[in-house]
């Protein structure tokens, strides 16, 4: 469960395990020059609910996603995202 915002910064990357679930409760992880790396597999993919991805004001954001069901939150676009977005093998459901 994330309680409050988290902001990825320097170059850091925050992995998420296959078979992890992660409570978003609404919260946000806001990226600058930080990635996210959540790889899950088909025995065992990630659960993602009602988090929300974004750029911060600077740098640039990295999400890769992989078998990975995401519901509720969002994720930020390319167009307001320099970096680059990865989505494999996942599914998206009721993003804002």
């Amino acid at each position: 469960v994330i309680t409050s915002n988290i902001t990825i910064s320097g170059g850091a990357v925050i992995s998420i395990e296959p078979g992890v679930v992660v409570l978003g409760e609404n919260r946000q992880i806001n990226m600058a020059n930080g990635r996210i790396e959540a790889l899950g597999s088909s025995e065992a993919p990630i659960f993602i609910k009602d988090l929300y991805l974004q750029k911060a004001s600077a740098g640039s954001a990295g999400i890769n996603l992989s078998f990975v069901e995401y519901l509720g939150g969002g994720i930020c676009t390319v167009n307001t995202c320099s970096g680059q977005v990865t989505i494999r093998d996942s599914l998206l459901k009721d993003l804002s």
